[in-house]
């Protein structure tokens, strides 16, 4: 597990750079957690309300599930629209 936390680390910290990049804003993404387990435990784990994104990281097989409330992917949109990145009320 401490080679997949490193991993995912790296990956969070190039993210961090492409999306402030991408966002024109400061960005800071931070592994929060790993664990390993079935998909039926995870969501039942999850809020009602969010936004799923499965990714594929080519040209390694498989994919991964990205999950975003609903309040951080309002503020992503809002900003890519060219508001000021904030949260609908």
């Amino acid at each position: 597990m401490r080679a997949l936390r490193m991993i995912h680390e790296a990956w969070a910290r190039r993210v961090s750079v492409s999306l402030s990049a991408y966002l024109r804003t400061s960005v800071e993404v931070a592994l929060s957690d790993i664990d390993q387990g079935t998909y039926a435990v995870l969501s039942q784990q999850l809020p009602d309300l969010g936004v799923f994104y499965i990714i594929g990281l080519l040209p390694l097989p498989g994919h991964f599930m990205l999950h975003m409330t609903i309040e951080l992917a309002s503020m992503i949109v809002d900003r890519l629209m060219g508001g000021p990145g904030t949260a609908s009320k």
